[in-house]
């Protein structure tokens, strides 16, 4: 009986030290696997934060922008949808929700799962750096939202007080990031006076007249408004070397309008017609330098035309045509049925992208005129030399009146210099 007790102490003792041992492996392989979990979960979750970032960056969503105070971050504005960003290179670790954004003159913090990786930046449009500020600031309420296109890129929770780049219908623009952005003037505290540059803007502006642009080793022209590529080149570069800008036409009416402000060396260049429009398109184009071609749209097709330097707009779809009015040389805008010139001016605006800029034919116009396009959905339209009686067209003018100096194949350099002087 004894040897029999002490086996079955033996046989419990080996019995719970086996047990022991399964507990202490099932207990070890648990913790194993939870280890191996948590590094899982560990991993997943700096691949999720990782796949969020890289230096460039836009947002998904509008979303919010912080500050970081005494270990806190802080709400202090908004960030729209789809802005591109900049972003500070951190070490990614499981505990990081914020990333730093970068170039801001504060240390501004966007949460990480708000933003997607871009391959670089879009070019920004720097072409507003040309413009003339305004000697006036705008004063911004104690929240500020900064636009573009009609979408909000930044909200900030604190105003601002910014120079005036532009002024639009509800609209003031300013530089804000390096990008011409815009405040509405419902949320403006106040347009103060403020120094914010010397440099002279122009006061009136001349434009100028080409028709056909035309290559003498392959074309022929025989005509006075004929123009070889080499007298054009000559002209372009000779504005170049006297850094003339050359608005667009949104921006020569923006200008007209007292909504912008542009350099004393501007010229407004245009050519009209459409025969050789080619060449005009290519040297323009080549030497990036605005003009606009005013086409005869039964004739010639905007879309072969415009280019990102070269606007296209209308010069009337077929009233190109003499003989149908008694004065001049008789274009029909100055008399035709009224029904007949709505619809001629409303096709020509269809295939001219919507354009709501004329040319008149022959340069001849009346109240008649005027009043049709008008009717016809146009903001503006040129004539010749002396059109609303001016030499130049000043801020204010009658934009229905705009007048062109007329350039002939014999026009040379110091030619086109004293019409731009005069």
């Amino acid at each position: 009986m004894a040897k029999f007790g002490k086996l079955k102490i033996i046989i419990v003792a080996i019995l719970s030290i086996i047990c022991m041992i399964i507990f202490y492996l099932n207990y070890r392989d648990k913790q194993i696997t939870k280890k191996l979990e948590y590094e899982r979960i560990i991993e997943e979750k700096i691949a999720d934060i990782t796949s969020h970032y890289n230096g460039y960056v836009k947002t998904t969503l509008e979303t919010d922008l912080y500050v970081l105070k005494n270990l806190e971050y802080v709400k202090v504005g908004r960030v729209g949808e789809s802005v591109e960003l900049t972003l500070k290179n951190i070490d990614i670790t499981s505990d990081t929700e914020y990333f730093i954004i970068d170039n801001f003159d504060e240390e501004y913090f966007i949460k990480y799962n708000s933003v997607t990786p871009i391959e670089a930046l879009s070019k920004l449009d720097d072409r507003y750096k040309n413009y003339i500020l305004f000697n006036e600031n705008v004063v911004t309420k104690d929240i500020t939202k900064f636009y573009k296109d009609d979408n909000l890129v930044y909200e900030f929770n604190s105003a601002f007080n910014l120079p005036i780049i532009m002024k639009d219908e509800h609209k003031i623009y300013v530089e804000y990031q390096n990008q011409l952005l815009y405040v509405l003037d419902s949320e403006v505290d106040s347009i103060i006076a403020s120094n914010n540059t010397d440099r002279e803007s122009a006061k009136e502006i001349a434009t100028i007249v080409y028709h056909f642009i035309y290559n003498p080793e392959v074309e022929e022209c025989n005509q006075i408004i004929c123009h070889s590529i080499d007298q054009v080149q000559s002209h372009i570069d000779y504005l170049k070397s006297e850094n003339y800008f050359t608005p667009t036409m949104k921006e020569f009416e923006m200008f007209i309008d007292g909504k912008l402000l542009l350099p004393k060396n501007s010229v407004v260049i245009t050519i009209d017609d459409g025969w050789f429009g080619d060449n005009a398109r290519d040297i323009f184009t080549n030497n990036q330098m605005n003009a606009t071609i005013f086409l005869i749209t039964s004739a010639y097709g905007a879309d072969y035309y415009k280019t990102e330097y070269l606007e296209t707009h209308s010069h009337s779809n077929d009233l190109h045509t003499q003989g149908v009015c008694p004065t001049g040389q008789g274009g029909a805008i100055q008399c035709g049925n009224r029904g007949f010139l709505l619809e001629d001016l409303r096709l020509s605006r269809e295939k001219t992208y919507n354009s709501t800029v004329f040319c008149y034919p022959f340069y001849e116009y009346n109240d008649y005129s005027i009043n049709i396009l008008k009717e016809a959905g146009f903001t503006m339209a040129f004539g010749g030399m002396y059109a609303g009686g001016y030499l130049k067209m000043p801020i204010g003018g009658d934009k229905y009146q705009i007048p062109r100096f007329t350039l002939s194949n014999t026009t040379t350099v110091n030619e086109l210099k004293a019409i731009l002087n005069s």
